[in-house]
């Protein structure tokens, strides 16, 4: 038996195939920015040949749902459905921010302070969430909404989305650089975790195994849009314009 990871969402194409019975793990991860419709299906083909599995032997499949890329979204999201119906298995959806934030808390051993997450989102906006441990586990718990701080009211933003007090302010994500002096600005004690900008496959494969063994999913899983496309819906020509 063996569990499928998938991450599209930013700018990694990352695959992870662990076999259950003994907890090993193989994985692919590629920086490509976009292509990941091309990318994805042969390089699962090839985790799983390295893993000594094939599609018959996965119970789960575990996929990115956001935020991040509306391509890439969607390229993860199809294709762990159409997995997920093929072979009648369970597909789990597992938040980006979520998947950050684990593994911040990873990263600093005992860390008894939030971690806010802000992920870089093109235009001068982030994507952020804040989250404390859940007891004494690296496990994440979400202490506020998932949403989209704007860059025109983006400084504003960012102290409603810190704890007051004495609290240290620990920052995970792409969004994290941009975000410490203007938190330094009023006096705050700013600690940078980590930067990434892609998920790290291996905390999102944990969280949805976690999910999938609790059952607290939803599956088909639905995307995670925290900002409106900006494509429109063409307005159609009244028909037979012009003819009476």
């Amino acid at each position: 038996m063996a569990i499928l990871a998938i991450d599209t969402a930013s700018v990694n194409c990352s695959v992870l195939v662990e076999r259950v019975k003994d907890s090993d793990r193989c994985r692919s991860v590629e920086e490509i920015g976009r292509g990941h419709a091309e990318r994805l299906i042969p390089m699962i083909g090839r985790v799983l040949a390295e893993a000594g599995a094939d599609y018959d032997d996965l119970r789960a499949i575990v996929v990115t749902i956001g935020p991040g890329t509306f391509t890439g979204i969607r390229v993860g999201l199809s294709a762990a459905r159409g997995f997920g119906l093929a072979l009648d298995i369970p597909v789990i959806g597992v938040p980006v921010l979520h998947a950050h934030a684990l593994k911040a808390f990873r990263m600093v051993s005992g860390m008894d302070e939030s971690v806010l997450v802000l992920l870089n989102a093109s235009r001068g906006d982030v994507f952020a969430e804040r989250f404390s441990r859940q007891g004494s586990s690296d496990w994440p718990e979400s202490l506020s909404k998932g949403a989209l701080l704007e860059n025109e009211a983006l400084n504003h933003r960012l102290f409603e989305a810190v704890p007051d007090g004495g609290e240290s302010i620990n920052l995970a994500g792409s969004g994290a650089a941009a975000a410490k002096p203007v938190l330094e600005e009023c006096g705050r004690d700013v600690r940078i975790i980590h930067e990434h900008a892609a998920p790290d496959i291996d905390s999102v494969a944990d969280l949805g195994i976690r999910m999938y063994q609790d059952g607290m999913y939803t599956s088909p899983p639905d995307p995670l849009y925290l900002r409106k496309p900006d494509a429109k819906p063409q307005k159609m020509a009244p028909l037979f314009a012009g003819h009476r």
